[in-house]
């Protein structure tokens, strides 16, 4: 199986978040009761997204830096993959903690005081 985020593009290998750890370079997500994967798209939407965390990225950024669609794509196919990752990587999907969803500006990922990045020796 291929990586979902080449290895070069990443330095810490794990996020941890409040609750989970995810995997960045193998898109495992894993939480105390279970784990899961990350699509190609998820993982790469939450590592872009890590990558600027703290700044708002928006809609337009995401369809093109992340989806490699047109600018003028229609913004549901952002909505779609950050629901589906918030699905995975946020206790409460409706609250999240992490990865905030602006309404017609973009999405921001906050680093909350218990998440960090580390890497594996």
């Amino acid at each position: 199986m291929q990586n979902p985020v080449p290895s070069t593009m990443i330095s810490p290998q794990w996020l941890c978040l409040s609750d989970c750890s995810v995997d960045l370079r193998s898109g495992r997500v894993v939480w105390a009761d279970q784990e899961l994967r990350l699509s190609h798209t998820e993982a790469r939407l939450l590592h872009y997204l890590v990558q600027h965390s703290g700044r708002v990225v928006s809609w337009v950024e995401i369809l093109v830096e992340v989806l490699g669609q047109a600018a003028d794509a229609p913004t549901s196919r952002a909505y779609v993959h950050l629901g589906l990752l918030r699905n995975k990587v946020e206790r409460d999907p409706r609250n999240p903690l992490h990865i905030h969803a602006l309404r017609g500006v973009g999405v921001q990922f906050d680093v909350c005081s218990n998440a960090s990045l580390s890497q594996v020796a």
